[in-house]
């Protein structure tokens, strides 16, 4: 069974190199409550826990944030990611289009 936990996800504005302008941040939690969580649970202690049904392979989507309230051209997300019993071959991939 492949598991993978992320804490939270933070989108961050960059104006320049220095300093960073925290334009919005979303806990899992948040997205939970609002019905934005496309996959997963969250855990008591604020981790999303994602399991791919039956151990197969695939892609998961998480969420959508349709007006992240960007601001700039530049931005950076942040966040941990925790895995267990993850196949060979696997990886994480983020999509922002």
């Amino acid at each position: 069974m492949r598991v993978v936990a992320g804490s939270l996800l933070w989108l961050v504005c960059v104006a320049g190199a220095y300093p960073a302008q925290v334009v919005r941040q979303v806990t899992w939690s948040e997205l939970q409550e609002a019905g934005a969580l496309l996959a997963g649970h969250v855990e008591p202690d604020g981790w999303l826990r994602v399991e791919s049904a039956g151990g197969e392979a695939g892609r998961i989507a998480l969420v959508r944030i349709e007006e992240p309230g960007l601001t700039g051209i530049r931005y950076a997300l942040s966040g941990s990611v925790r895995y267990r019993r993850v196949g060979r071959g696997s990886y994480l991939e983020m999509w922002s289009t």
